[in-house]
């Protein structure tokens, strides 16, 4: 069983297959004391969870790794290529300081090591962050070097991440069509490669970018602000992973609870359970399914 194969079954979104070759590895990692194999399990889980926008689950997944780093530091970007993972989702729930301290070390490494991928990826969680801290025209400024420096690298997914990134950058700034064309890009790039899960959020975030409405007459905004405070997220984390503000998450809870006739986060969590609702893409197929904590 290769490490690249559970990668890349993680960033095609095949959940069931990376979650078994994962549970495998790591079985396999405990009995024989190889610790690269756990160390590509919990990457694939991880960029599973991202995928599937649970940042919880793709923190818990990278943890033991994180805190390795966190205690000996970054000698060489490629042995800790999930550190970046692992930053995007303490951003997403709101652990920004950990967060900055991992992305000062990737920077650190990547240019006096001078590695191009590390340096794009560190520059892209640069971008992540200074979005989180409401400081969008940096965050701007971080993704677009970002997408430069990823176009002249020949990893397709890393440059489509770094899209969406900036897309979604972008889409908060309320530059729409600039939103647009950088989202149309990246998503391009994950039906090219097959990534269905990544496709599948990107989609999603060019129907928030465009406004436009769901079936059920919620806007994909709020149906994706709903869905992941139905999950259990307070309206910091959630802000954080959608590059929302609190009170824009509170704006669109209040027009949730309007549109759906409800008055608070328990019956939510009941009206979402039971209208199987998903954002950019309705019913309730498994690969939409968030990924299991390790």
């Amino acid at each position: 069983m290769a490490d690249g194969k559970r990668l890349a079954d993680s960033e095609r979104g095949d959940a069931e297959a990376t979650r078994n070759m994962a549970s495998e590895a790591l079985t396999l990692a405990a009995a024989t004391g190889y610790g690269v194999a756990a160390i590509w399990a919990r990457w694939a889980l991880a960029v599973l969870a991202l995928s599937l926008r649970d940042p919880a689950a793709a923190d818990a997944a990278l943890a033991p790794l994180t805190a390795l780093v966190e205690r000996e530091g970054v000698t060489e970007p490629v042995r800790v290529m999930f550190l970046a993972d692992a930053i995007e989702a303490l951003v997403a729930l709101g652990q920004l300081d950990p967060a900055e301290r991992l992305t000062g070390m990737l920077e650190q490494a990547a240019r006096r090591l001078q590695r191009g991928w590390a340096l794009a990826q560190a520059e892209r969680c640069r971008a992540l962050l200074l979005a989180a801290r409401g400081d969008l025209a940096g965050a701007a400024r971080s993704a677009g070097a970002a997408v430069d420096r990823a176009e002249r690298l020949e990893l397709r997914l890393e440059l489509a991440r770094t899209l969406l990134v900036a897309g979604e950058i972008e889409r908060r700034n309320r530059r729409k069509r600039s939103a647009g064309e950088l989202l149309g890009r990246a998503l391009e790039i994950f039906e090219a490669a097959g990534a269905r899960l990544w496709a599948q959020r990107t989609r999603a975030e060019l129907d928030r970018a465009a406004a436009r409405r769901t079936g059920d007459g919620l806007t994909d905004s709020e149906k994706l602000v709903a869905h992941l405070t139905a999950r259990g997220l307070t309206n910091r984390q959630v802000a954080a992973q959608l590059f929302m503000s609190p009170k824009t998450v509170e704006a669109n809870l209040a027009r949730v609870y309007s549109k759906l006739g409800i008055r608070s986060r328990a019956e939510l969590g009941a009206a979402w359970r039971g209208q199987n609702l998903r954002p950019g893409s309705p019913g309730n197929s498994r690969e939409a399914e968030p990924a299991a904590h390790t």
